[in-house]
């Protein structure tokens, strides 16, 4: 029985394939697929469009590195005046492009700032030249506090139009 059962299964395999070969012909004159003309159009299609992605993706990329690139400034010193009740930030550009100061902060902490931008002499931008400095000035009472305590310590922000903001600190008051 072992040899009938393998030669009928034998002999079914035989007619499965008989009909996969005559039918064979059928399916490669087929004209559901698309010609090697229209393939290889199609390749460099999607060839040249992810090449146009990448290019724009990468002058972007360096249009806004090369941009920051020269903008580098830090602060110099601090110091309050009692006469005035202002506290004066010296910041230096010693980048090689004009820095346009347009935001302070202050906080007790680097992390914990709060914007007191309205209160100094920044709100319509204060620009330092290359290898120069400016003074920027902060009113008391502000958004931080009614007025600083001498001993305290704090932190500044300072933010440019470009370029990240630096923090440094601390400065203890006087």
């Amino acid at each position: 029985m072992l040899i009938l059962r393998s030669y009928v299964l034998n002999k079914h395999s035989q007619n499965g394939n008989r009909e996969v070969q005559s039918n064979l012909p059928k399916i490669l004159k087929s004209e559901r697929a698309i010609s090697p003309i229209l393939a290889t159009l199609l390749l460099i299609v999607i060839a040249v469009s992810a090449i146009v992605v990448t290019y724009a993706w990468v002058m972007t990329f360096m249009g806004a590195q090369s941009g920051t690139a020269g903008t580098l400034f830090q602060i110099q010193n601090v110091y309050w005046d009692t006469g005035t009740n202002t506290t004066k930030i010296d910041i230096q550009n010693y980048g090689t492009s004009i820095v346009e100061i347009v935001a302070v902060y202050v906080g007790v902490s680097s992390q914990n700032t709060l914007d007191v931008t309205l209160y100094t002499d920044v709100e319509d931008g204060v620009t330092i030249k290359v290898d120069d400095f400016e003074t920027v000035t902060l009113d008391w009472p502000n958004a931080f506090e009614t007025m600083w305590t001498s001993g305290e310590k704090y932190y500044f922000k300072v933010a440019a139009q470009s370029g990240s903001p630096i923090t440094q600190g601390p400065y203890t008051a006087d």
